[in-house]
């Protein structure tokens, strides 16, 4: 009796292993031709020397809120991440590049390594796209229509969503054992996103972000 459980118990895991691993639920070939909807990279690009958001986040059962600065350090294309608190104190400085991070200061109510790298990770998911991006598949959602670019890097697999307007509005990194990131994409008359949303999971932690300020 004990080994046929010690069996169920085994055949539910890889269930949901692989379940946890597996693609899109059905996807067809996409489009093709001049009209079809490109790859367009990371989402926050552009011509801009900073941006400054609105933030909310939430982690733990704690919520903080306060301005969020992203500036691109073209010297060595990091991008400076700044989180300010209302009335201006700062609570996190950061600079992320495509090789590293260092944490410039953080207060010590945010200097729990899980928010810091859940800080880190939605910032690389905006302003880098990852390497193996460049050989990722293109198909269309046979239920939405959109268009999703998907690739996989050891157990990480990464998915970029269009819609028809051409711009990417939801990109997911999924891992084995149901570690998830998403981040949502708004945008209003330009394709600088106007407003952004993140998820996580199983460290479950949300960030807003909404656009005050963009400087040229």
């Amino acid at each position: 009796m004990a080994e046929k459980s010690v069996k169920v118990l085994l055949l539910l895991v890889l269930t949901t292993l692989f379940g946890s691993c597996s693609g899109l639920k059905k996807c067809g070939d996409a489009e093709s031709g001049a009209s079809a909807i490109l790859f367009a990279g990371a989402p926050l690009k552009g011509d801009f020397t900073r941006v400054l958001y609105k933030a909310n986040m939430e982690a733990f059962g704690k919520q903080f809120s306060g301005i969020f600065l992203i500036k691109p350090v073209p010297a060595d294309s990091s991008f400076r991440i700044v989180m300010l608190s209302e009335f201006g104190l700062n609570l996190m400085d950061m600079s992320i590049g495509k090789s590293g991070t260092t944490i410039n200061n953080c207060q010590d109510f945010l200097k729990r390594r899980v928010i810091i790298n859940s800080i880190e990770k939605n910032v690389r998911m905006l302003v880098f796209e990852p390497e193996c991006m460049k050989n990722s598949k293109k198909c269309t959602d046979l239920k939405t229509n959109d268009i999703v670019y998907k690739t996989r890097q050891g157990l990480t697999k990464y998915l970029y969503f269009y819609r028809r307007e051409g711009l990417p509005y939801r990109i997911e990194q999924r891992k084995c054992f149901g570690e998830k990131l998403i981040l949502h994409l708004d945008y209003d008359s330009t394709d600088m996103p106007s407003s952004i949303t993140f998820y996580g999971r199983p460290v479950k932690h949300t960030m807003k972000l909404s656009i005050l300020n963009i400087e040229k």
